[in-house]
């Protein structure tokens, strides 16, 4: 892992371990096509779960192309996430600072170059699940 990237500190560095990974990595080229995409993974479960998912009034899924728009999914992920680790009792670390302020600049600068892509699952809100 290392510790800078693009000249600024990497926040996943933080995690305590830089070097290499024992894990490999796979590239997904996605579209703008969720169909393609579904049957691109060969997974026998992808087709049930955007079925069981599509059941619920305005159920999407989307590409967000805006930088304003894409920063706002960020908050309610941040929130989301943060809200479900504090019910585990674990510690949330991705809104902090650092590592915040590093996922915001990486989407701000990077998908208007093409280098990142923010994708969204959404449906009304009526019809989440609450825990």
């Amino acid at each position: 892992m290392p510790v800078n990237v693009g000249g600024k500190p990497n926040p996943l560095a933080l995690l305590g371990r830089t070097g290499s990974s024992s894990l490999n990595g796979n590239l997904v080229e996605m579209g703008d096509d969720l169909d393609a995409h579904s049957s691109s993974i060969k997974k026998m479960q992808m087709p049930r779960y955007w079925r069981v998912f599509n059941r619920h009034p305005g159920a999407t899924f989307r590409i967000v192309t805006d930088r304003d728009e894409a920063l706002a999914l960020l908050d309610t992920m941040d929130a989301q996430q943060g809200e479900r680790m504090e019910r585990l009792g674990l510690k949330f670390f991705l809104s902090d600072d650092c590592c915040g302020k590093f996922y915001r600049n990486l989407v701000a600068r990077g998908l208007e170059a093409g280098y990142v892509v923010i994708s969204a699952l959404t449906c009304d809100e009526a019809w989440l699940p609450r825990r």
